[in-house]
């Protein structure tokens, strides 16, 4: 059977990455600084080579979006710069002679966001009832898409930059907000696809 091009791309990056986790945590347990900086570079490659491949998807998609611009595709891309973000500024740190681990870029930006989209859409396909009521509940948690996505990492990375304390609080608060929208959109979405499941039954 002939792999698929997107295929190949993930088998090459899961190779990288796993390569790469290797040497890094060999370099961690040696305490060699320059190991576990080439293993973060290797790391970051596999990610950065999958993600020309979601950059390519994009750029499809965005002539022709019609719907198909999702909150949990958008959410996936963002976590994902992020990270590549994150593994870029450690593995610098890391050859420049300190490992101070990015963790509100890696948690916050990268993890929060890529479980929150990623609940987005398995919660209304796992909970079921039918093309329709998934349909009605994956429209509720898809609810202002680039407003929520665009508020949360603009806050975020606001949140990094300023130096004002005042000023970052603030900016936390639009960051945690945007992801506990997802609990009230959450709870419109089961009781959307519950009503559309009801109607259905004689």
């Amino acid at each position: 059977m002939w792999r698929t091009r997107g295929q190949d791309r993930i088998g090459v990056a899961l190779a990288l990455a796993s390569a790469g986790v290797v040497v890094a945590v060999a370099g961690s347990l040696m305490r060699a600084p320059a190991v576990t900086g080439v293993g973060t570079v290797v790391i970051l490659a596999g990610w950065v080579w999958l993600y020309q491949g979601f950059v390519t998807s994009a750029l499809t998609v965005l002539r022709d979006p019609r719907g198909r611009v999702t909150y949990p595709a958008l959410s996936a891309l963002c976590a994902v710069t992020w990270l590549i973000g994150g593994l870029a500024w450690y593995a610098v740190r890391v050859f420049a002679g300190t490992s101070d681990v990015p963790t509100l870029p890696l948690l916050l930006g990268f993890a929060a966001q890529l479980l929150i989209g990623t609940m987005s859409y398995l919660m209304p396909v796992t909970m079921g009832g039918g093309p329709a009521a998934v349909k009605a509940g994956l429209s509720q948690l898809n609810r202002a898409p680039y407003l929520r996505v665009g508020l949360f990492n603009a806050a975020l990375l606001a949140w990094l930059a300023v130096g004002n304390s005042y000023a970052r609080i603030a900016f936390s608060f639009v960051a945690f907000g945007v992801l506990v929208a997802f609990i009230p959109l959450l709870a419109r979405a089961v009781k959307a696809q519950v009503a559309v499941i009801k109607s259905r039954r004689p």
